[in-house]
């Protein structure tokens, strides 16, 4: 089954959150005391990457720095340098097959010998 770390998630969010609003209400209270009023992007930008680079150092604590290491063994049994299918545009979005869109590059890249 699979393993979620719910208290981990809850625990790098949190954390993440919290250092988000801190750093977004110090920017503009800085920008309203001694700024002309136009570092309010300034500030959800500072605080958006202040969040994501939280969250990544919580979970590269937790997992460790070997998780960031890409697994190869899956893909063992393909050669993909001849493969190309796999490359197809259009397989990466499946919800587009309603539209009639996959099965016409389908059939039109499909040659008559």
């Amino acid at each position: 089954m699979v393993n979620l770390k719910t208290s981990v998630r809850v625990r790098a969010e949190g954390l993440g959150i919290t250092i988000k609003s801190i750093t977004t209400f110090l920017i503009l209270l800085y920008d309203t005391k001694f700024g002309e009023g136009n570092l309010s992007l300034l500030a959800f930008a500072f605080g958006q990457l202040l969040y994501s680079t939280t969250m990544f150092a919580k979970y590269l604590t937790y997992f460790g720095s070997r998780a960031m290491q890409p697994k190869l063994s899956s893909l063992s049994g393909y050669n993909l340098s001849w493969h190309s299918s796999l490359f197809h545009p259009f397989l990466m979005f499946p919800s587009l097959d309603h539209l009639g869109l996959i099965s016409i590059t389908k059939h039109s890249s499909c040659r008559r010998r």
